[in-house]
């Protein structure tokens, strides 16, 4: 094979994408500030020890992450839970995957306005919350709409910022436990028995989870790289290991330099930009918030993209109203789509507590964990009689056992919103599959936009 095979692709896609910057891709897409995010719903919730949901999170995203190696080694062209599920198991269980996930896509852009417009809300005090959520709501849509999209280079500016951000924090907490005479490790930080809630650890371990999945974005690119697919697994655990390291060094650090009960009430929902203040000045602080701020609104616009592709695909199909395969001819955007993203977005972060969606979000993503892991065991250990018992039996059982154990323990309204979802794609499937032969053709391809 010459070399302008290897670097081209049937198509026209170059293989051109090395290693790190993969990598570096990956844990920007899991997004490495999410800890500070998360910390003023986990911190309350386990009493003082969100790092250790984010360790046990860790643990199982590292178990599923050997399922993904495997799926990729056989499925090279296409990733994430629901292509997996699809080709490991059936169409129909796959559909359902991705029925479920499609929570997150409604709910992460309701849950990021809303922590969004926190911290500008902090740090312009004289504007409320709503104006920021309807603000962004707006520019965010019309660049949607227009088709506006960051080049490469911002994305890389705003990822750089966005470690930077994290890095100071890191940096400043340990320098005021130092200046403060202060040990780094000291004990009550690290662990109390009398003081941790485990059931409350446990039910954070699910938020935790989904704030570090994304590392599956990694094999969208798997066509445009150069490394070989034991390579490209390679790169989604390293991704994946620097993301364990920002998510535990820093809530552990913001857990050890103060007592999340000390924090004065007006400041611990933006707890971070409140520590940044303390450790630098208000104004380096509030530059830095809203630096990390802007890489959030990118990720909004994201989720605002993906999202309207998944109406437009299943308008096309004929499964939900015409209504939303509507294209813009100007701009080539799904607009109704987009709008209706929009006005469930906006609406949903005004009216709906960012606790309440912060764990409507990890429903789907445990979801996905468990169904990814049992795509490995019917696919290999049942399909193939492949009989590694580790790789093909014993490793996804227990990352997919470790995370039923994480849902029994989430708040009660959260798995009842989930499981009427669940439902309803289920009665969806069923009336949808005997009704309309074009959705039903879709689900046995397995080519659903989901």
């Amino acid at each position: 094979m010459s070399n302008a095979d290897n670097t081209l692709q049937e198509g026209g896609l170059k293989r051109t994408i090395g290693f790190w910057p993969i990598v570096f891709f990956g844990v920007l897409t899991m997004g490495p500030g999410g800890g500070m995010t998360y910390y003023p719903i986990l911190q309350p919730m386990t009493n003082g020890y969100s790092y250790i949901s984010f360790a046990i999170a860790a643990v199982i995203l590292i178990l599923t992450v050997f399922s993904y190696q495997r799926m990729l080694q056989v499925f090279p062209e296409a990733g994430g839970a629901y292509i997996y599920t699809t080709r490991g198991i059936n169409s129909k269980i796959g559909f359902l995957v991705g029925w479920v996930l499609m929570i997150d896509y409604g709910v992460v852009p309701m849950f990021t306005l809303r922590i969004n417009a926190m911290y500008f809300s902090g740090i312009f005090q004289n504007i409320p919350e709503w104006v920021f959520i309807v603000l962004f709501g707006l520019l965010i849509t019309a660049a949607c709409i227009i088709g506006l999209k960051l080049s490469t280079s911002i994305q890389i500016i705003i990822g750089i910022a966005a470690f930077m951000v994290i890095i100071v924090l890191c940096f400043g907490a340990v320098r005021d436990m130092i200046a403060n005479g202060i040990n780094v490790f000291h004990s009550d930080a690290i662990y109390d028995p009398d003081t941790i809630n485990w059931n409350g650890v446990l039910g954070g371990t699910a938020i935790a989870v989904m704030a570090m999945l994304g590392f599956d974005g990694m094999t969208t690119l798997s066509e445009e790289t150069t490394m070989t697919k034991k390579k490209m697994s390679r790169a989604i655990m390293v991704a994946v290991l620097i993301q364990v390291f920002f998510m535990i060094s820093s809530t552990y650090l913001m857990g050890a330099v103060m007592d999340w009960q000390t924090i004065p009430e007006e400041n611990f929902d933006t707890a971070y930009m409140y520590m940044l203040e303390l450790f630098t000045n208000p104004t380096f602080a509030a530059i830095l918030v809203v630096i990390n701020n802007i890489s959030i609104l990118a990720c909004i616009m994201s989720y605002f993209t993906i999202t309207s592709r998944v109406l437009l695909g299943m308008g096309r199909n004929g499964v939900i109203p015409r209504f939303f395969a509507k294209v813009n001819p100007k701009t080539e955007t799904p607009v109704n789509s987009i709008l209706f993203i929009a006005v469930v977005a906006i609406l949903g972060s005004l009216l709906t507590s960012y606790e309440i969606t912060s764990e409507l979000i990890s429903y789907g993503g445990c979801v996905s964990v468990i169904f990814v892991n049992f795509s490995v065991v019917v696919y290999f250990w049942i399909g193939k009689r492949d009989r590694r018992i580790f790789s093909s039996l014993l490793i996804p059982c227990l990352a997919a056992l470790c995370v039923f154990v994480v849902m029994f323990n989430m708040n009660r309204i959260t798995l009842t919103i989930g499981i009427i979802w669940t439902v309803i794609g289920i009665l969806y499937l069923l009336i949808g599959y005997k009704a309309n032969k074009s959705f039903r053709d879709s689900v046995n391809s397995g080519k659903l936009e989901m």
